[in-house]
């Protein structure tokens, strides 16, 4: 909802977001409201096979939609030089801000260290036997610690593969 994000960005500093299109209406309503200085879209429509198997919604086949103040995050994507060398971190240092759930009041960002998420990585990798050619199979949200850490995560930083199945 536009008014938990809005919470979320002030919270956070953030100055970039990146939404889908049919996402972007809870932003757009909120957007000066906040310090986000750049705003990439992305549509479903940009991932999906160009012959799917399974039956896939009419709005997730819509050309995407773009909106003043956007850009286009597969463009980005694709065309944006990459970086000459990563930029350096320290295991100490803040990877990411993962919001709780709430359930005692209004969620809190949770500072994850770039050593918390390296050591999250091993245990799993440890923990289920990863090998080099594992496949990964994504049930669990992204957005969701579990889901980032034991799946998206771990198949990053195994190099492995990883399934998604369909919505």
């Amino acid at each position: 909802k536009a008014g938990e994000l809005q919470r979320d960005l002030a919270d956070s500093g953030a100055r970039a977001l990146v939404s889908s299109d049919h996402g972007y209406a809870a932003v757009s309503g909120i957007r000066d409201a906040t310090e986000l200085a750049a705003v990439a879209l992305t549509s479903y429509a940009d991932y999906l096979p160009k012959s799917p198997t399974l039956p896939v919604p009419p709005s997730f086949q819509a050309p995407p939609e773009s909106f003043d103040r956007t850009e286009s995050f597969a463009r980005i994507v694709t065309e944006s030089k990459p970086l000459a060398w990563p930029e350096p971190r320290a295991l100490t240092d803040t990877a990411l801000l993962q919001y709780t759930s709430g359930t005692t009041g209004a969620p809190k960002g949770a500072e994850i260290t770039h050593g918390n998420i390296v050591a999250n990585c091993e245990l799993q990798r440890v923990y289920v036997d990863a090998g080099d050619n594992d496949v990964v199979l994504a049930v669990l949200p992204w957005f969701h610690i579990t889901g980032m850490e034991c799946q998206l995560n771990l198949a990053a930083s195994s190099r492995n593969r990883i399934r998604t199945l369909p919505a």
